[in-house]
């Protein structure tokens, strides 16, 4: 499967040239001159296209502009999990209040890499009770949840927000319903928010993934900020809740709630996913270019790939354990509660009652005792005459 070969569209060479269709005439001829012989696609292997390949282009800006193109190769997969390594990740260990003053769930994200924002989408660093009008829940990490593990206890309708760093930003999902499964444990189903990935232009809480003040149309993020500036932009698969325009200009498109929606299923009692399906699409945002190799591109919003990252259901042992821990626990620590409970009223009453019936010897004071001179060893006083025992 991994070395089948199939042709898919030359991305470094629609990606920078995309980047650099707005640049000035000389550039622009500088490129052309540079992918003269370059195709519009190539033949890969599946293992190539996701984990990397070598390319002409790519290979030129990592020797002449390392600061811009810091990589040898080229894989979509490789580019999306490399920000997924290497992060320093505190969290909050109890509930409190961010600086927008929203409530901050236990187990949550505190800092990322060091700040509780994300400066691609230009978030202000500022001090202890201070904010600033440009920090917003759309660029905060604050609060969001990086793994599957939440606080236990979830309320019904608890809002949660997930992060991940390949995505650039935080997903929000919105409580659905509850039921109970086939083993008995309560699960809460969540979904994500259907305005998550809706333009900045029609919903305002979106507004700071406008790059330059330019918003992309419903359901699409730009991420060129998180990816060397290169016009990459995530949606659900298939454009799901999308504008229906970019339907049309890909054949084979069908977009399905229950195959390309993101989901989850969360157990409240102790706050672990027992499933979670997070489906994200990868697309290439192509401007009007004027480029020869860009050209018949323009205006395109070319899908590259879509991912889907699952939790599998739990197995028999975990499962085992979430019994353990929900039903056995819970009372098995009230019974050694009482138990010690009793245990100490009776080790109480009990010397209460030895101190009542059999209480300690009183020792009498000697009247004398505080006389000087005197001793309380007794002193053996000698006989007056002394019997002679010399022999004669």
């Amino acid at each position: 499967m991994e070395n089948d070969i199939f042709t898919v569209p030359n991305v470094p060479l629609l990606g920078i040239g995309s980047f650099l269709s707005s640049y000035n005439i000389f550039v622009r001829l500088g490129f052309n001159a540079m992918t003269a012989s370059t195709k519009e696609f190539v033949n890969v292997t599946v293992k190539e296209y996701l984990w990397g390949y070598e390319d002409h282009l790519v290979t030129l800006a990592s020797t002449y502009v390392p600061n811009w193109i810091d990589f040898p190769t080229f894989g979509v997969m490789d580019r999306l999990t490399t920000l997924d390594r290497d992060n320093t990740i505190t969290l909050n260990l109890k509930e409190t209040k961010d600086q927008l003053g929203n409530k901050i769930l236990p187990y949550s994200i505190s800092t990322f890499n060091g700040s509780p924002g994300l400066k691609e989408w230009n978030y202000q660093e500022v001090g202890e009770n201070e904010t600033s009008e440009l920090n917003s829940e759309c660029n905060m990490v604050e609060g969001t949840f990086e793994a599957g593990l939440f606080p236990k206890n979830l309320a019904e309708n608890t809002t949660l927000r997930l992060y991940r760093r390949a995505f650039c930003r935080s997903v929000l999902f919105n409580f659905e319903n509850k039921s109970i499964t086939e083993d008995g444990f309560e699960v809460f189903h969540y979904r994500t928010d259907k305005n998550y990935m809706a333009s900045g232009d029609n919903y305002p809480e979106n507004k700071c993934y406008c790059v330059k003040g330019k918003c992309l149309p419903d359901g699409f993020t730009n991420l060129a900020p998180c990816y060397y500036g290169i016009p990459i932009a995530i949606s659900q698969p298939h454009f799901y809740n999308a504008d229906d325009k970019f339907l049309k200009e890909i054949d084979g498109l069908e977009p399905d709630r229950e195959k390309h929606d993101t989901t989850a299923v969360i157990n409240p009692n102790i706050g672990i996913t027992l499933s979670a399906h997070l489906r994200i699409q990868v697309n290439l945002l192509i401007a009007d270019s004027s480029l020869p190799k860009v050209r018949k591109f323009s205006k395109m919003m070319l899908p590259l790939l879509w991912i889907e990252l699952e939790v599998l259901p739990p197995s028999a042992y975990v499962k085992f354990l979430m019994c353990f821990v929900i039903y056995v626990m819970p009372i098995t620590q009230t019974v050694l509660m009482w138990l010690l409970g009793i245990l100490g009223i009776s080790m109480v009453a009990a010397a209460a009652l030895i101190i009542f019936y059999f209480p300690p010897e009183r020792r009498l004071e000697d009247p004398y005792g505080h006389r000087i001179g005197y001793s309380p060893i007794l002193v053996i006083p000698l006989s007056n005459r002394l019997r002679d025992t010399r022999i004669s």
